[in-house]
């Protein structure tokens, strides 16, 4: 929530693994804080964008949600540097390992409302395979 606005997210807790949400205002950061949140390699690509988006700001609310959606997972704070975002096109992806968990388990998405910007992450559950159940009358149980 921020100055008498708030967003909300629910999910089936079998569906997904973690699920964070932010809101930002849609206005470049104050000076010295990209530094913060931002790791070398973003912030060549966010400092080379002149377009009315301020990827700062979505880099910013983006971590806050990623780091929202795992932080019980790993059961500790996690730092911004301990996660790279990378741009293709108009999404963000989360490149390589973040507090253990790995990046293609997790989904960014952002949108901008007015002077809103909403990002949301998500974490995808563990898939759990059942174990392979004996065929009536035996048989093989290989996969072929």
């Amino acid at each position: 929530h921020q100055d008498g606005l708030a967003v909300a997210a629910v999910a089936n807790a079998t569906d997904l693994g973690g699920l964070g949400i932010d809101l930002a205002r849609h206005t470049p950061l104050p000076e010295g804080v990209l530094n913060q949140v931002a790791t070398v390699t973003e912030r060549a690509w966010i400092e080379g964008d002149h377009g009315p988006l301020h990827w700062d700001t979505v880099v910013f609310s983006a971590k806050e949600s990623l780091y929202k959606a795992i932080s019980a997972r790993v059961g500790r704070f996690v730092d911004f540097h301990e996660a790279t975002l990378e741009r293709v096109g108009l999404e963000l992806r989360v490149r390589g390992m973040v507090a253990g968990v790995p990046g293609e388990r997790l989904t960014l998405r952002h949108d901008v409302r007015g002077a809103w910007i909403v990002t949301a992450a998500t974490l995808v559950a563990r898939i759990r395979v059942a174990p392979l159940q004996p065929r009536p009358g035996g048989g093989d149980r290989s996969l072929r």
